[in-house]
């Protein structure tokens, strides 16, 4: 049967699905760390109401440690995203020129073989 070899599921299929099932892992991870940031840095402006009470100076604490808190938080969210974005590394002129030297060093010597 000539066709036997086409039954087989195609690896190259399989390997797709795992990247595609592999990415949406990744982003459904990514989504629930977001989304815990987005709670910290919601649940942080409740405690703004009780400030009535305190003296000026307890109250410039907490300001302070909120407003370090939520930048904290800020740069974690900004860590994450661009972590994620797919968008290339930014280079340096010598970085750009070592990696064309060695793109033209593959293409002639590594890959015709």
């Amino acid at each position: 049967d000539p066709f036997s070899l086409y039954d087989e599921p195609n690896s190259d299929d399989e390997r797709r699905r795992k990247r595609e099932r592999d990415a949406a892992a990744a982003k459904a991870a990514e989504g629930k760390a977001m989304r815990e940031l987005e709670a910290a840095l919601q649940s942080d402006g409740a405690s703004e109401d009780d400030d009535v009470m305190l003296t000026a100076a307890e109250r410039r604490a907490r300001q302070r440690e909120r407003r370090r808190q939520r930048r904290i938080l800020a740069k974690r969210k900004q860590r994450y995203t661009r972590r994620t974005e797919k968008a290339p590394k930014k280079r340096g002129a010598f970085a750009k020129a070592v990696r064309r030297l060695w793109i033209v060093f593959r293409a002639n010597w590594v890959e015709p073989r």
